[in-house]
């Protein structure tokens, strides 16, 4: 770790205050009558903390030390992005149900410990409560689908 993970945190908070930048433009509202920008403009804020908190404690790090080359971590990212890649590419056609189990079954099992069991449930779980949020309580219209879920 050290200072070379500095960068990565300056990328986060340049994406997050782009977020806040293009959030404030779609007018924010008050916390009693939300408008479209006041949740994106939230999670562009927390990024832009979180990153400046990380460069702050990379730049606190006094001893510098080579991470050796991990094999599994490459291809685990590049799963995550793929299966990423798959979510917005099939979200219309698929629907948010599906869709969304599959995303986190190959999540849960590409970045947990855990077998196949745990990912599958944890999966409908995530997905059900997802559903739950966005479709029952903010009214959301959600993509069915070709089979119309």
């Amino acid at each position: 770790m050290g200072k070379k993970q500095v960068a990565p945190a300056v990328v986060w908070a340049a994406i997050g205050t782009t977020i806040c930048v293009a959030s404030a433009g779609l007018r924010l509202g008050s916390w009693r009558h939300p408008q479209p920008g006041l949740f994106p403009f939230l999670i562009g804020s927390g990024i832009v903390l979180l990153s400046v908190v990380q460069a702050i404690s990379h730049l606190a790090t006094v001893t510098e030390r080579a991470e050796p080359l991990n094999p599994g971590r490459a291809t685990r990212v590049g799963v995550v992005f793929a299966s990423l890649a798959f979510y917005a590419l099939a979200l219309e056609r698929v629907g948010f149900l599906v869709c969304t189990l599959v995303f986190f079954v190959v999540l849960f099992k590409t970045l947990g410990r855990k077998g196949w069991g745990h990912a599958v449930v944890g999966a409908v779980i995530a997905t059900v409560l997802a559903y739950l949020m966005f479709d029952t309580w903010l009214k959301v219209n959600l993509p069915r689908g070709l089979l119309g879920l």
